[in-house]
């Protein structure tokens, strides 16, 4: 009996036939095909933004910066072995998550990232894509 119970004055049955995985369901079905291609796409921009964020020493002795950079390349280096491994939906949305914009939304970029703009923008891009849901997937339950 879980804490839970306790408070709402269960008494610690169990229903043998009641399952903890109940209210889980059917995980969403993931189009392996087209999801395991914005993975490639996705481990693509990630390291050419990380090779252009790279590509100035002047910034890269700045510790914040070069550990922005060696984020964006960890990210790559889950993105494709997600697509070696293998993934799920829970899978593809966390390592979305993990590919962090270089200004806050909305925000211009610094003078600084004015290089790299356009392969940001593919790399957020290919992030948000992997948080969609395909036609070839139908809708979430």
């Amino acid at each position: 009996m879980g804490l839970w119970d306790r408070l709402r004055g269960g008494r610690g049955e169990v229903d043998p036939a009641a399952s903890e995985d109940e209210d889980i369901g059917v995980p969403p079905p993931v189009d392996v095909a087209a999801r395991g291609q914005q993975l490639i796409e996705l481990d693509d921009a990630l390291r050419a933004l990380a090779r252009g964020l790279a590509a100035d020493p002047d910034l890269m002795r700045n510790p914040g910066y070069a550990q922005r950079v060696a984020d964006y390349r960890e990210v790559a280096a889950d993105a494709a072995r997600l697509e070696r491994e293998g993934f799920d939906r829970a899978d593809l949305t966390d390592l979305a998550n993990q590919v962090v914009p270089l200004t806050r939304p909305g925000a211009e970029l610094a003078p600084e990232y004015a290089p790299v703009a356009q392969v940001h923008a593919r790399v957020m891009a290919a992030a948000h894509a992997l948080r969609a849901v395909l036609p070839s997937e139908g809708q979430p339950p």
